[in-house]
């Protein structure tokens, strides 16, 4: 039978019989020569001599020790070490291990290690050990030995083979052992009337205490099963049978999801347990692979739109499975929100909601030549108010009775400790608004204090408050209900609180970042009562200010995730359109490298990018905002005529594309030459108002897309319109790189670790993009300027007479000692950076506890003396200034080299200990040490099992990371 099985191995086409091998050679063509060897051995009756020599382990004891004591003091010693060792297992198991070195010996409490082989035998395996020993004291048949030799083999293979499977070997073998004893012990009773009795109840102890643990087990089990937990479900996995709905959505799925191309589902992340919830019964009755399941559990937590789609390729996720429960809560992330009501619903029952996956190409560094611009301004609101007050801490307006009040006047209140100031009722006038400014000073207990404001609306009483790493809302029936997660809360630090109550719903905003929303008790609110309130720390507080929202479009404001969805259809309409493109962040000029560049909106400030396009890129901008007042819509002479018009379809005027759809749009009218029209909007075959406008500027092109009116349709009818975003590119006129995937069966979960990174040694940065904060000026100790040398030698004399003639000051090569602001760069190049060590430390970044960096930037503080050099490469240039104030000179470079040695930074020229830069995708080599707060990664050759499973981790020795992208709200 194994040779036959040797041969379907050897013209399989697949490796499935030879998949396991020891030192190379596989698996089964051991066994063939273990099995072919026992056969000879068989055969040659060598085995009948062994019989005839005898091994009598007392008598050799006899030999060896005369004296009767002796010998029993020597056994008696052999059974005590042996017996200290079996209770030390559960000794050190109970009291000694730490949980993580429990985790790695039982490669997550998966397996039993050799050396807690005690605690998995039992009873049965006591007294099977039992019977080992007896043998020092009495001599039996060696042919009982052939189950000691079982659980030596299967011991010896572990390594090799599976431990779960091994274990089972040898406890059936001390099993064996256990029978014998008992026969044994059956065996020395003389015949009496007392015999069977004894006997039975020797019997019934042995089986209830062996079966004592799968009594209680059954009962734990049965327990569970009628209250069940999460942490029933954990322990006691597989114990739920899909119903007749689960049933028909895995169906469901079964019958649309083509694993052989390897296609995937995503599910929630509290789903994505092994043997629990979703994953158990997408393993088993629709044969999705738990490598495929558990590659990217964090797909539907993403922040990011350009993350989410980064994940739903690399995953291949053609299904998003969302429980209704899930659905329904106010805490499912803002892009999963946009998901959900912009992808097809394909499947719903009562408890499952399937979504479809359109296919989409995400975000590109290599290959494409459109760069999307994130805006600066996507996370902040600007709240219009048509009245507003400001509360002095006066005894007017607040009950100023506090002991623990240290401070107060009109314009400054300081509390300590545990205290909660209330101002006095405020009269009914419809207040929907509050705003209050403080920072924490001081705090007493780490990770136990808070500060923030308080308010009564008529119906609950409110607590809004910071905590060090989260902003948090409290009721008193409700408690601490709901948070969101903010970046390290630092001391001295001033932040802002706004709440706004529109259109049933509570909005809180963090430093005018949208942070939190929850749905207000009723629609007619007046806020009667504010206050501010401190525990365990020492906090001040500015007087606080009250108001009400502006009337005007009062019933079409709203804030929430809708403000971002214009940003969101823009970065859709690439994806969809399957298009190579990056996204850039709005002062990182490094997207001059590219072909075309798109905007969301129109500058006020077009300079820029007119000397791109000046110099042959295409500027391509999306008015998402309806906004005509910008520099591009000045230039194009497009003006507003202040009337919405209806349309029913998009049109190209060469007749080529057609898109189906209608809603309202802005009419705008186009007074200058050369502004051609290149599509409308139309209504019934007419042309109502002007889609794209295009103008040529030097050797490239302005394109100006009125796509307002589009996206307010998307975002009324996202089920019936989305996936046409994919034809937006064609009536742009946008021709760029297709982005193309092979189909490949991939399951290696994508690695990550969560928290802080400290790299020591020489560390090396290397980045294609860098931005400075405007905030922060350089202080280098040298810089270093190479130009570029051109290959023309009539060029070379003219650039030298040109700087020398008009700019004396380049021929300086050299800047000692100088404080640079302003640096800018325009176009391709690289950046490198070499540092003595590097703390990447995302909870505590020097920028904004509310701001968030654009996709794929890494916020990195470079320590004080860290070198850094730019390369420009062809067509590239660096702009910056060096000196202060009014003695500042200008500094332009193109197509060479610029070397900063030994920086340091200024806040507003006070020199800090960091200097914080942003940098893109960056590679970072580590030459000594990386220590990580918590790894999740996993082993290639096993995607299922991870080496680190968000475990902290130290890295010794050279270490190469590249970062794809951070989410800090994940």
């Amino acid at each position: 039978s194994l040779s036959c099985v040797i041969l379907v191995a050897v013209f399989s086409p697949g490796d499935y019989y030879r998949v396991r091998e020891f030192f190379g050679v596989p698996y089964i063509v051991l066994y063939f020569l273990f099995v072919s060897s026992m056969w000879a051995l068989y055969a040659s009756k060598f085995l009948y001599r062994l019989n005839d020599v005898k091994i009598n382990l007392p008598n050799i004891l006899k030999r060896i020790v005369r004296d009767r004591q002796v010998r029993l003091i020597l056994g008696v010693g052999i059974v005590s070490v042996v017996s200290y060792l079996y209770i030390l297992s559960f000794i050190v198991w109970y009291f000694q291990l730490p949980i993580f070195d429990i985790r790695v010996n039982t490669d997550g409490f998966k397996v039993v290690p050799w050396h807690l082989y005690p605690l998995r035998f039992g009873i049965t395996g006591l007294v099977g050990l039992c019977f080992i020993l007896s043998y020092i004291f009495k001599r039996y048949e060696r042919e009982v030995f052939i189950f000691g030799i079982m659980a030596i083999i299967a011991f010896l293979t572990l390594p090799q083979y599976e431990e779960v499977r091994a274990n089972k070997y040898i406890m059936a073998s001390m099993a064996g052992f256990a029978s014998l004893l008992l026969y044994k012990i059956f065996s020395m009773q003389r015949q009496s009337l007392k015999k069977p009795l004894i006997n039975g109840i020797l019997i019934g102890l042995f089986i209830t205490s062996s079966s004592l643990s799968i009594l209680m087990f059954v009962g734990y089990t049965a327990l569970g099963l009628e209250n069940p937990t999460p942490l029933f479900e954990d322990t006691m996995p597989r114990r739920y049978f899909p119903s007749d709905s689960e049933m028909d959505l895995l169906k469901f799925i079964r019958n649309n999801l083509n694993i052989k191309t390897d296609d995937n589902v995503a599910i929630p992340e509290n789903e994505t347990k092994v043997y629990r919830g979703l994953t158990s019964k997408l393993e088993g009755f629709v044969g999705l692979p738990l490598s495929k399941i558990f590659q990217s559990p964090l797909t539907l937590q993403e922040s990011s739109i350009e993350g989410f789609y980064t994940l739903l390729d690399y995953t291949n996720t053609r299904f998003i499975v969302l429980p209704k429960q899930f659905v329904n809560g106010y805490n499912i992330e803002e892009i999963l929100r946009f998901a959900f009501e912009n992808f097809k619903k394909v499947y719903e029952d009562h408890k499952y909601i399937v979504l479809s996956v359109p296919h989409l190409a995400p975000p590109s560094t290599e290959g494409g030549d459109v760069a999307l611009i994130y805006p600066h301004n996507l996370d902040y609101f600007d709240i219009p108010l048509s009245s507003s007050t400001i509360l002095n801490f006066s005894k007017n307006l607040f009950v100023l009775h506090s002991s623990q009040l240290s401070k107060d006047n009109e314009r400054t209140a300081i509390l300590k400790g545990d205290e909660t100031f209330w101002s006095n009722t405020i009269p009914p006038k419809n207040t929907n608004y509050i705003e209050a400014t403080f920072r924490i000073v001081d705090e007493y207990k780490t990770n136990q204090n808070h500060s923030g404001i308080v308010w009564n609306d008529g119906y609950n009483d409110y607590y809004l408050f910071l905590r060090s790493d989260r902003i948090s809302i409290y009721t008193p029936e409700e408690e601490e209900f709901k948070s969101a997660p903010i970046q390290y809360r630092t001391k001295g630090e001033w932040f802002t609180l706004k709440v706004v109550y529109l259109n049933g719903m509570i909005s809180v905003f963090l430093n005018d970042t949208l942070k939190l929303q929850i749905p207000s008790s009723s629609t007619n609110i007046d806020i009667s009562k504010v206050g501010i309130k401190s525990f365990n720390t020492i906090a001040e507080f500015k007087p606080p200010k009250i108001g009400k929202i502006s009337t005007l479009n009062t019933d079409s404001t709203t804030f929430g995730s809708q403000h971002k969805y214009n940003y969101y259809y823009s970065v859709s309409a690439l994806a969809l359109s399957k298009i190579r493109y990056d996204i850039f962040a709005e002062d990182d000029f490094s997207a001059f490298s590219k072909k075309n560049v798109i905007l969301t909106s129109d500058p006020v400030n077009a300079n820029s990018y007119l000397e791109y396009a000046k110099n042959g890129g295409n500027i391509i901008i999306l008015n998402t905002d309806n906004g005509v007042a910008g520099g591009f819509s000045n230039l194009l002479c497009i003006k507003p005529y202040n009337k919405d018009t209806e349309f029913n379809s998009i049109a190209s005027t060469d007749g080529e594309q057609n898109l189906k759809t209608f809603g309202m749009a802005r009419d705008i009218g186009v007074y200058c030459q050369g502004s051609i029209i290149k599509s409308f909007y139309m209504n019934n075959g007419h042309e109502v108002a002007p889609f794209v406008i295009e103008k040529k500027y030097g050797n490239g092109k302005i394109i100006f897309v009125n796509i307002s009116g589009y996206f307010k349709t998307l975002s009324k009818y996202s089920d019936r319109f989305f996936l046409t975003l994919g034809n937006i590119t064609d009536l742009i006129g946008l021709h760029a790189k297709k982005f193309t995937k092979s189909v490949t069966l991939n399951s290696a979960p994508i690695p990550y670790f969560i928290g802080d990174l400290d790299m020591s040694g020489p560390v090396r940065i290397n980045s294609s993009s860098l931005l400075l904060s405007k905030n922060y000026d350089l202080h280098v100790q040298n810089i270093s300027i190479t130009n570029q040398k051109s290959t023309n030698f009539f060029e070379d004399i003219l650039s030298f007479f040109f700087s020398w003639f008009y700019h004396p000051s380049l021929n300086q090569t050299n800047f000692i000692n100088s404080q640079v602001s302003d640096l800018r760069i325009y176009g391709a190049y690289n950046v490198v950076i070499d540092s003595p060590d590097l703390l990447y430390a995302p909870s505590s970044s020097s920028s904004s506890s509310s701001s968030s960096s654009p996709y794929n930037y890494i916020q990195l503080d470079l320590p004080v003396g860290s070198n850094m050099t730019i390369k420009l490469f062809k067509g590239s240039r660096a702009e910056f200034f060096i000196g202060k104030d009014n003695n500042q000179q200008s500094i332009k470079v193109s197509d060479g080299k610029i070397e900063f040695k030994r920086i340091k930074s200024g806040l507003l020229s006070n020199v800090r200990t960091s200097i914080p830069v942003l940098m893109k995708t960056p590679e970072i080599t580590i030459n000594k040490k990386a220590t990580f707060q918590s790894v999740l990664s996993h082993y290639p050759d096993n995607p299922t099992k991870p080496w680190a499973d968000l475990w902290p981790l130290e890295a010794k020795g050279k270490t190469a990371i590249k970062f794809d992208h951070a989410d800090n709200d994940a």
